[in-house]
């Protein structure tokens, strides 16, 4: 403007049109000032360096003025009052309060936001129409801010308004109503900015920095998410308010009055406000981490940023950053020029002039009490998105390097950062901030003196050396747009050698479902919930390391289409994988992490794990319009399940599996797929469904096309029995029992099958069988590994029985025990329809017993159930015979439910044969039914009874039946998870842990078996429905107790530390009677 002005002005000057007077008189003109202006006639103008008469002349300013200092009062309860006087004619008032979000809870995240909200409307004492007319009568100026860790409440006026100011602004603090309908109306407004959100990539990556970078108090979202907003309301907000504003934790501070008088007007107003010891500040750990978002843009956002360690505690740190962020400057690609523009810093000669596909490259910081962001965002074209984060890295390594950076450079950086400073410290407003926030964080005002000389005494070495500091932290990335060409996480942070470092996830821990997808139901405790205490007791010594309290849903108001992405072990994970810990042997191939919790994260292998630099695609899910409209349709990376979901307060959180669904980018282009199908093992009803949707899926999902059928088992991949599979093909086989491929028992040649599978271009493997198939599969996967294919493994886990460990249940199982209670039923019209007598239907359970106990609590009309976990005997006082006896005399028929596997022990006479074994190494069965009937005929007939006994083995019949609808879904369920695994590159076998869908580790699954838990309530209800004996005596409970316990450790790699194997010690897993 000064320049514009002076412009025209020596324009007039030139021409000759200007006059200027000092003590001359001007002559006189016809009519005054008016009459000049209007063309009338004016008297004589007195020069202006003449006094007017009657007007007394000030006194001349000084020369100097002593600046104005910063009176600090603090009141007994804790309240500070902090002023300093200015000569301006108005005042700025501040009420500031160590509170942000930081401090929400996952059931108040958002509050701070709606706080924000919320600031000037109805209080106790005074309508929100009263106080807007009251804030209009003086030309007052309010506003309230939110921020990570402080509120903020101002008020803007003259100078002789303040004590109506004051009392104006400490009664909406203190005494806000927040009326119902006032709150749901700005709950509307916040819908409202959340969708704008999408549209303001900068405000978005800048959330999702904190929320990518840190684990714990900053990575809590600072705007409220669309579920927050559906679940704060006013109690929330009281709570919160009476919780976190208290006396130690405000300040007021002001700027423009003086001190004294701002004390006597705040101490009435203040002084009962209850005196609570200021809290710790919630802990937040930086971690590393990569957000990617990929959006319909014609620009890609990119933003790449480290720790400021110490934040503004370590002030000497925070100025250098400061400076730093002036010495790389940048902009946009079109600037108006002129000083403080930022057109002579680095990033805007260096890259901006030279780029013309950059939009815009600057270097930005975000610093908190104990930590902070420094880093460079970039908006540059799509296809320049790689060169782009190039330029990012090497200017941030460059200044890190001494000798790089110029003492010209350096000057004019700290001169632009001290005037900068200054100017903005010319503003009334600032400066009261300025004064509320340093009070409020280092408990006094430092004087501006003290900031210029820090600044002035910033060396070379000082940027060079705190740059290096910084950039040894983890990377944290954030992407918008189209984001195809964005570099992958990994690639960008070798540029820099950091490493990521430990994270606490309990802010993504799934727990058990209300989603339709999932909901499959997973027996537990009548009228119990799950749930998963996030938090720690008091005594843990690692909660110094990170706060638990985070939502446990997507923490930023992002579209599905948004994830977080970090392969290969999680960024938030202490890897405790090294060579002095596991075996070479295993070392390869287990990924068991640790988070700063306790929980134990049992992680599978990923293709990025051995094959170096392979491209990812887009999910094409993303653009199908069935998944389209689906919220969320996308995981989070960082999602786990946790192996058990209770826990004691002050036990371990336990193991958990990393959560299965499709990832936002996949391993295999549609037409690069050739997967391939096996089923081996004994029948169970459910194959043909799996094998239907692992094709349809593929091809639906994914638009895979080249899918082949291996016939007869392991054996079919080298005998070349490749049957091709279409949807078409596979329509309606879930409708037959069995399955279509044939299936086999026995050894295979894992070489030959590699070989087979490298020949033939294969590069998904789906396995369905028990666990000798999945021991296979695992042995597949290491030579796999071994030579480097890019090939997925997934296993879907089949046991009729119910025995394979870890996981809910197995497909089947449902169908099994609906078919099984059938002939329950055929068994019990049979027992009735004769005197004394008893139907005995065996059921499958080689070695569990999980159908017959189910079986027998939906019947009610079983008397006795023996299975293979609980011992039974057959004479003498308490035995099973002398049960019958008195059952068929109480009520003159009987049902016997027993488990193939149950009392093999007792079939004395064929001990010799025992030791035989099928073609896939179980032991083989004598036939306990038939055992039993003649033991029972033996001894009523001893006993001079008569009785009649009818034998029922539908066991082949059930394994051969299709599946029912619930095993229907579940298998759908199943096979698209194994689908979106493998897609992602992961190898795995799939399956149910506490309601979630997850990808198990193969040799979990194989190393342990399933069982009934007989110490366990499940069974005690069991014992409670037959009114049978338990048969047991102490020592068979006590010996039980213990194989539960080691039976549901599970095992390690050899030699792995002590510490995880606590962990999973404590983390027994869900009971194996279904129950939590």
């Amino acid at each position: 403007m000064y320049r514009a002005a002076g412009s025209h002005l020596r324009s007039l000057k030139h021409h000759g049109a200007t006059r200027l007077a000092s003590t001359s008189v001007v002559k006189q003109s016809q009519g005054g000032l008016f009459g000049w202006l209007l063309g009338g006639k004016s008297s004589q103008l007195p020069p202006l360096d003449v006094p007017l008469p009657g007007i007394t002349i000030p006194p001349p300013l000084p020369d100097f003025v002593e600046p104005s200092k910063t009176k600090i009062t603090t009141l007994p309860n804790g309240v500070k009052i902090a002023s300093e006087t200015s000569a301006s004619p108005a005042v700025s008032v501040g009420l500031y309060i160590d509170c942000g979000s930081i401090y929400e809870t996952p059931a108040s995240s958002g509050v701070s936001h709606l706080l924000e909200r919320m600031a000037f409307k109805s209080t106790v004492n005074r309508s929100h129409l009263r106080l807007v007319r009251e804030v209009e009568a003086i030309g007052g100026n309010v506003s309230a801010s939110a921020s990570r860790e402080q509120m903020s409440y101002t008020y803007d006026a003259l100078k002789s308004y303040t004590p109506e100011m004051v009392e104006v602004l400490i009664d909406s603090v203190r005494n806000p109503a927040f009326l119902d309908w006032e709150v749901k109306e700005q709950l509307q407004k916040i819908k409202s900015e959340i969708a704008e959100v999408s549209a303001n990539p900068q405000g978005l990556l800048l959330e999702a920095l904190h929320s990518a970078g840190y684990s714990g108090a900053l990575a809590k979202p600072l705007m409220a998410s669309e579920s927050a907003v559906n679940r704060l309301d006013v109690s929330i907000l009281e709570e919160f308010v009476a919780e976190h504003y208290t006396a130690p934790r405000m300040v007021l501070a002001a700027s423009g009055v003086e001190h004294d008088t701002l004390v006597s007007v705040v101490e009435p107003l203040l002084s009962d406000l209850p005196s609570v010891k200021r809290p710790e500040e919630p802990k937040s750990v930086y971690v590393g981490g990569d957000y990617r978002c990929q959006a319909d843009s014609p620009s890609t956002h990119i933003a790449l940023a480290f720790e400021v360690p110490g934040g503004w505690n370590q002030e000497k740190t925070a100025m250098v950053v400061t400076v730093l962020q002036m010495l790389m400057g940048g902009g946009g690609s079109f600037s108006a020029g002129g000083p403080g523009k930022g057109m002579h810093s680095r990033l805007y000669l260096r890259i901006l002039t030279n780029y013309q596909q950059i939009e815009s490259f600057s270097a930005f910081n975000s610093v908190y009490n104990n930590s902070g962001l420094f880093g460079i965002y970039a908006v540059t074209s799509p296809d320049f998105s790689s060169k782009a984060v190039d330029l990012a890295a090497g200017e941030l390594l460059e200044i890190a390097t001494p000798g790089k950076v110029s003492q010209e450079q350096l000057d004019r950086a700290k001169e632009a950062t001290k005037s900068a400073v200054l100017m903005n410290l010319e503003s009334r407003s600032i400066a009261s901030e300025d004064i509320g926030r340093q009070v409020l964080t280092y408990g006094e005002r430092k004087p501006i003196e003290y900031f210029l000389k820090t600044v002035e005494e910033i060396t070379l070495n000082d940027i060079s050396s705190t740059a290096k500091k910084i950039m040894s932290s983890p990377l944290t990335m954030a992407s918008w747009g189209d984001v195809i060409h964005v570099p992958s996480y990994e690639s960008v942070s070798r540029k820099f050698h950091s490493k990521p470092r430990p994270r606490t996830m309990a802010s993504h821990i799934i727990l058990p479902p209300d989603d339709a997808d999932e909901n499959h139901h997973h027996p537990q405790e009548d009228g119990e919930e799950r749930e998963e205490e996030l938090g720690r007791d008091d005594g843990d010594e690692e909660r110094e390391h990170a706060s638990p309290e985070r939502p446990p849903k997507a923490a930023l108001p992002f579209s599905a289409t948004c994830v977080r992405i970090s392969r290969d072990s999680y960024p938030n994970l202490r890897a405790l994988r090294n060579a002095s810990s596991v075996s070479l042997a295993d070392a390869a191939y287990v990924k068991i992490s640790e988070g700063d919790f306790g929980y134990v994260l049992d992680d599978v292998p990923h293709l990025t794990d051995y094959v170096p630099d392979i491209p990812t695609y887009p999910n094409p899910l993303q653009d199908h319009p069935a998944y389209s409209t689906v919220k969320q349709y996308f995981v989070n990376e960082d999602d786990t399940v946790p192996q058990k979901v209770v826990v004691q307060k002050n036990s371990r959180r336990g193991v958990h599996f990393r959560r299965a669904g499709p990832r936002q980018r996949v391993y295999f282009g549609p037409d690069e797929v050739k997967a391939c199908i096996v089923t081996c093992g004994g029948l169970c009803p459910g194959l043909n469904t799996v094998i239907r949707e692992l094709v349809c899926g593929l091809s639906h999902m994914y638009n895979v096309n080249n899918i082949y059928g291996i016939q007869n088992g392991y054996k079919g991949f080298y005998s070349s029995n490749y049957l091709p599979l279409t949807p078409k093909s596979v329509n309606d086989i879930h409708k037959r029992g069995g399955t279509v491929l044939g299936t086999s028992r026995g050894g295979h040649d894992t070489k030959k099958i590699v070989d087979n599978i490298q020949d033939r271009g294969i590069n998904q493997v789906y396995i369905i069988g028990g666990d000798g198939t999945q021991k296979g599969a695992y042995e597949i996967f290491k030579e796999i590994r071994k030579r480097g294919l890019k090939v997925s493994v997934a296993g879907v886990p089949k046991t009729i029985d119910n025995d394979i460990a870890i996981i809910d249940k197995s497909f089947g199982f449902d169908t099994a025990v609906e078919e099984a209670q059938r002939a329950i039923d055929s068994a019990h019209v049979e027992a009735c329809s004769a005197e004394n007598g008893i139907g005995l239907v065996k059921l499958m359970g080689r070695y569990s017993g999980f159908i017959a106990m189910y079986a027998t609590l939906a019947s009610r009309d079983v008397d006795c159930c023996l299975i293979p976990e609980s011992p039974f005997y057959m004479d003498g006082e308490g035995g099973l015979l002398q049960y019958i006896e008195r059952r068929l005399k109480e009520n003159r028929h009987m049902v016997i439910v027993v488990a193939e596997g149950a009392g093999q022990d007792l079939i004395a006479q064929s001990i010799a044969k025992s030791d035989q074994q099928d073609a896939s190494g179980n032991k083989l069965l004598l036939d306990i039914g038939l055992w039993l009937t003649h033991k029972i005929k033996d001894y009523f007939k001893s006993k001079k009874m008569e009785m009649t006994i009818k034998y029922i083995d539908p066991t082949y019949m059930i394994r051969a039946i299709p599946s029912n609808a619930s095993d229907n879904v579940y298998c759908t369920l199943l096979a698209h998870s194994a689908i979106h695994g493998a897609m992602a590159g992961y190898s795995f076998t799939v399956g149910m842990v506490n309601g979630r869908h997850t990808f198990i580790p193969f040799y979990r699954v194989t190393s342990t078996r399933n069982k009934v838990r007989i110490t366990d309530r499940m069974w005690a209800r069991l014992l409670s429905s037959t009114n049978q004996p338990s048969f047991l005596s102490q020592k068979d409970i006590d010996e039980a107790s213990e194989a539960d316990r080691l039976a549901n450790r599970p095992p390690l790699p050899t030699g792995a530390s002590h510490r995880v194997a606590s962990s999973f010690e404590q983390s027994a897993s869900t009971s194996s009677n279904g129950e939590i």
